[in-house]
């Protein structure tokens, strides 16, 4: 308990206090790049707003800053005449304006706590139109893009400067069929600075901020993007710009041109703490697309800062000298088709087309205007004026007479389902909803899954197997509210759902909008069944059909004793107490349902669904022989699987096992998995001298390659639901023995068995039997099987 109330210490922040204030009418929150800079698509707006405010009226605007003495000094060299209050990221009144601003904007995304409030309006700008792969395509897309996506189902608006930029939105970032917003496709609200911005302030701009400006000569600007993975830890140094800017100065007519080098606000960010004074290298502190209106060429590599660029008519070439290394992470496709200008990886190339430029920029005069047709076909200075006509009039569907200017997430007839599974260990459940989604039928169902963010290699693995047609979240962790939210949180679990609803419902709401945003599914499954937090979410999701999963007989999981614990006691109250909630409690099993029915209740709706068999997987798998395990065919091998714990009863399994080998030398028990038992069952392995005999093998990938050399499965549990492991081994059509849990009368066909009690001699008894006699072969169609069983998860969640 003390580590659990150290956690919600470390989480919790003023931000979930504020959620009780009133909506701030008037006041507009500003962020861009994580308050690294006052620029981008929310600073192009901000100036449309303060520039004419004859026709927006007054705001109440609060920008979010990394550094207050910094961007009061941006502001103050501005010289605008506004309403203007500045908060440092992530401080107490950065979260009082985030919880209770009218309308919040943003680049990138707002922390992982942020949940917009009924009252709120949200406009995502972005920050540039995509050249590299992005969201789910990227390399580990999949966990990195979790608070992205986020972020974008809360938003009500997201901007896009061309249809390829939202196709970005409703592809890469799979908000097709889901986001219940806008995109407003107007153009790239930035660019209005290219259109607007004053040359003489900006010259004047930077050289205040020390840069050595020649106003003589024409200016060449060196734009790289970051390297590497980690925004806060970008790749690259300072020597490696000095380098360049040497050589580029000495090769190039330097009493026509100057150079100076941009790098990407993160790059700045880390060079700056380490000390950063060259009168060459261009800060964050003015906006880019202004510096962009000054500059007469352009050098950038994979960055999106071109696409800006082209709306000046003005050259730009492209030095990407680390193509092949940076294509391995952030996927780059066709390049060279996409780039408005030529490229090279040479320095020396790169002078004789600066030194002879109008002749290249007329080479590639038809490339440039083809690629400025699609990618810029709204800009002319005037895309904010259009974005916030839109916003401030709630005109949805056209833009100052502009015909299909807005774009709604594509919509079929799909039906939309949410699963919510959690952890992706190798356990049943987690197998169970594997098979599931690999029988799906992805033309009749939009499927999103809400898992918990891999814990390690073999998570990940899971997590890629996953069919591509399935929008996996990954948990974005938070608290829940307040100090005081979370701890009533946890007491009131405790209290029971029922006598707790008002506040709990409460919680599961706002969880369900910091998780989903306006999403509304058809309907929402809580296939895990064993988390409070997810049972309560998934209980509050609006306009749903709801339906909880029950994997196992729940009584005895929920009595089970553990080192002299229930470890699932309290948890379980806590989800009991959801079902009344849920229009429908699906079971893995009709046993399963009729145990737990009589034994829990909740409410009539009682479903069953049997658990389905990923066959593919099985299949690939027997194709790959290598696993590790030497299996010597001169014996007669048992196999087990299942987590190591007490109600699998591997530890009664291996002392029968011990008994029986004494009169049969030539058996070997192989048992696959991991969990708390596993040191007890290894020292009584060793101390009973039985490691040659008894072999652990850990969580393996490849458990089929295994079993499939092996001459009987053996299931001794205590209580199970409708183990996948059982399904797995009547598809490979391996004997079975198999106890007598409570719910086992499912899992049993006409002689497909030899059923046993859970102790060591009737073990002993089961496996004589097999030795001496065998187990009459049966039949089992796998594929058939399915078939049925996705018929029972059609009709159920309904």
């Amino acid at each position: 308990m003390k580590e659990k109330l150290k956690q919600i210490y470390r989480m919790t922040n003023p931000y979930f206090s504020h959620l009780r204030k009133p909506i701030a009418k008037g006041t507009i929150m500003y962020e861009s790049f994580f308050g690294q800079s006052i620029s981008c698509g929310p600073y192009a707006l901000f100036r449309e707003l303060v520039d004419n405010k004859d026709m927006y009226g007054s705001f109440h605007h609060v920008w979010s800053v990394a550094d207050i003495n910094t961007g009061r000094r941006i502001l103050d060299k501005l010289g605008i005449e506004a309403d203007v209050e500045l908060v440092k990221y992530k401080s107490s009144s950065y979260n009082k304006y985030l919880a209770t601003s009218e309308y919040v904007i943003n680049n990138v995304t707002f922390p992982q706590y942020f949940r917009k409030r009924e009252g709120q309006i949200y406009i995502n700008t972005w920050h540039g139109i995509p050249l590299k792969k992005m969201g789910y395509e990227a390399e580990n897309g999949i966990v990195d893009v979790a608070n992205t996506v986020r972020n974008m189902l809360q938003a009500d608006y997201l901007l896009s400067p061309n249809k390829h930029h939202t196709n970005m939105y409703n592809e890469s970032y799979k908000l097709k069929e889901i986001y219940n917003g806008v995109i407003i496709e107007e153009g790239q609200a930035r660019c209005d600075r290219l259109f607007k911005a004053d040359r003489n302030d900006v010259l004047s701009r930077m050289k205040q901020e020390g840069i050595n400006i020649a106003e003589e000569k024409k200016i060449i600007l060196y734009a790289p993007t970051w390297r590497g993975t980690v925004w806060d830890n970008p790749a690259g140094s300072i020597e490696d710009y000095n380098k360049l800017y040497d050589y580029l100065s000495s090769n190039i007519d330097s009493s026509r041109y100057q150079l100076l080098i941009k790098p990407h606000v993160a790059v700045y960010r880390k060079w700056a703490a380490e000390g950063l004074n060259i009168d060459y290298i261009v800060p964050p502190t003015i906006d880019t697309n202004e510096i962009l209106s000054v500059v007469d060429v352009l050098i950038s590599d994979y960055s999106s800062i071109f696409y800006d660029f082209i709306v000046t008519d003005r050259p730009v070439l492209f030095y990407c000298n680390d193509i092949d290394e940076y294509n391995k992470y952030r996927g780059l496709d066709d390049i060279e088709d996409k780039l408005p200008g030529p490229f090279t990886a040479s320095l020396e190339e790169l002078c004789r087309w600066i030194n002879s430029i109008e002749d290249v920029f007329l080479s590639y005069k038809d490339k440039y205007e083809q690629i400025k047709k699609w990618a810029a076909p709204y800009e002319d200075g005037n895309s904010c004026r259009r974005i916030l006509d839109i916003v401030f009039s709630g005109d949805k569907e056209h833009s100052l007479g502009k015909q299909n200017a807005v774009n709604h997430a594509v919509a079929t007839n799909k039906e939309k389902i949410l699963f919510f599974l959690g952890s992706l260990r190798a356990y049943g459940i987690t197998y169970s909803m594997l098979s599931l989604l690999n029988n799906m039928d992805y033309n009749k169902y939009d499927v999103t899954l809400y898992i918990y963010k891999p814990a390690n290699d073999s998570d990940m693995q899971r997590l890629m197997s996953i069919p591509k047609e399935v929008r996996v979240i990954v948990h974005s962790v938070s608290a829940i509210g307040s100090i005081k939210d979370n701890m009533r949180f946890l007491k009131e679990l405790t209290g029971g759902y029922r006598n707790n609803k008002e506040f709990l419902s409460f919680i599961g709401r706002s969880e369900y909008v910091r998780m989903f945003g306006q999403t509304r599914f058809d309907y929402v499954v809580d296939f895990v069944g064993y988390s409070p937090l997810f049972s309560i979410v998934a209980a509050n999701a609006p306009g749903a059909v709801k339906s909880i999963w029950q994997h196992n007989d729940m009584k005895a999981d929920h009595d089970k004793i553990v080192n002299g614990k229930r470890p699932n006691k309290k948890r379980l109250d806590a989800v009991f107490g959801t079902y009344p909630e849920f229009d429908n409690i699906v079971a893995c099993s009709k046993s399963v349902m009729e145990v737990n029915k009589r034994q829990i209740g909740g409410n009539d709706n009682y479903r069953f669904v049997r658990n389905m068999i990923d066959v593919k997987r099985i299949r690939e798998c027997l194709k790959d022989d290598e696993e590790g395990v030497a299996i010597d065919s001169g014996y007669i091998n048992f196999v087990n699987i299942g987590r190591l714990s007490e109600e699998k009863n591997q530890l009664e399994l291996i002392k029968a096992f011990e008994e029986f080998s004494k009169s049969h030398n030539y058996v070997r028990l192989y048992i696959i998995g991991d969990g708390i038992l596993r040191e007890l069952l290894e020292v009584y392995i060793n101390d009973h001298k039985l490691s040659d005999k008894v072999i652990l093998t850990g969580n393996v990938a490849n458990p089929f390659s295994i079993m499939n050399k092996c001459q009987c499965f053996v299931l001794p549990s205590c209580h199970e639901g409708q183990p996948m492991v059982i399904l797995e081994a009547r598809t490979l059509g391996l004997p079975i023995i198999m106890s007598n849990f409570s719910t086992a009368a499912d899992c049993l066909i006409d002689n497909g068995q030899i059923i046993c009690d859970t102790d060591k001699e009737s073990i002993i008894r089961a496996l004589d039997t097999f030795v001496n006699n065998g187990i009459e072969s049966y039949c089992f169609d796998a594929e058939e099987y399915n078939k049925m069983a996705l018929l029972e998860f059609e009709n159920a969640i309904r």
